[in-house]
């Protein structure tokens, strides 16, 4: 059972879930007033995000979206955060041309995604707008790509893309740290495009009651999305096993 599964947890947790609800509400009413600054960077800016902690698959989309870029001679640079990583600030884990830096710097989500897009500027920085600052200063790039980048809205976007995980929508939709949620569920008005991961692996009629609920909050444009893995790759050496390598 996932941990956010457990109500006797959940009750105990729904005082601090409250304040973290009231928190994420006077910030974002900051940023929707303009009372905190936004950094608007010179090229466009496209966000890939989700409402909910955990993985809905961003940054395989990423990956599909930079090799559009890239399949339109245009070249893109991704920013993330580096998860796992042990150095701090700006690290540039590729050029464009070359791996610039080990899986300990840059993280292995930064590294898988450089040495799967050759041709893509790849940034690992915990404050993104400072990561998509350097890529557009430093290198001829046509696009940003933001790898989790919804919360993150000290940086101006052009493009918002969420998305949610169809299968485990339902399960729990109380914020942290009593549930996965990040934001409320209203906040998918901000988004321009939704996509439903997983779709295929839900109860049937729950993607149509999801996507009604969006339709409600959001203009966002809908599409669905599935997921398969193909196989497992060292980062370190990459040597691939296959998927059957498990049974």
């Amino acid at each position: 059972m996932h941990i956010f599964n457990k109500r006797w947890l959940t009750v105990w947790l729904l005082p601090f879930s409250l304040l973290f609800r009231l928190a994420v509400y006077l910030r974002n009413l900051l940023y929707d007033f303009n009372l905190l600054p936004i950094v608007k960077l010179n090229v466009p800016v496209i966000s890939v995000g989700n409402l909910t902690v955990g993985g809905t698959g961003k940054t395989p989309a990423v990956e599909y979206i930079a090799r559009l870029l890239l399949s339109n001679h245009l070249r893109p640079a991704i920013v993330t955060r580096g998860y796992g990583r042990k150095q701090l600030g700006t690290v540039v884990v590729s050029d464009g041309e070359k791996i610039c830096s080990a899986i300990e710097a840059g993280g292995d989500e930064a590294l898988q995604l450089a040495k799967r897009l050759q041709h893509a500027v790849v940034i690992a920085d915990e404050k993104k707008f400072r990561g998509a600052q350097y890529a557009w200063e430093n290198f001829k790039i046509d696009a940003v790509i933001v790898d989790d980048g919804f919360q993150h809205r000290k940086l101006h976007r052009d493009l918002n893309i969420v998305l949610i995980d169809v299968p485990s929508f339902f399960e729990n939709r109380w914020m942290l740290p009593a549930g996965p949620f990040r934001e409320p569920f209203g906040s998918v008005s901000r988004a321009d495009v939704v996509i439903f991961s997983n779709a295929g692996k839900c109860k049937p009629g729950t993607l149509d009651k999801l996507s009604y609920q969006t339709s409600r909050n959001s203009s966002a444009i809908l599409f669905t999305a599935s997921l398969e893995p193909k196989f497992f790759e060292n980062l370190a050496t990459g040597e691939h096993l296959p998927i059957s390598f498990l049974n």
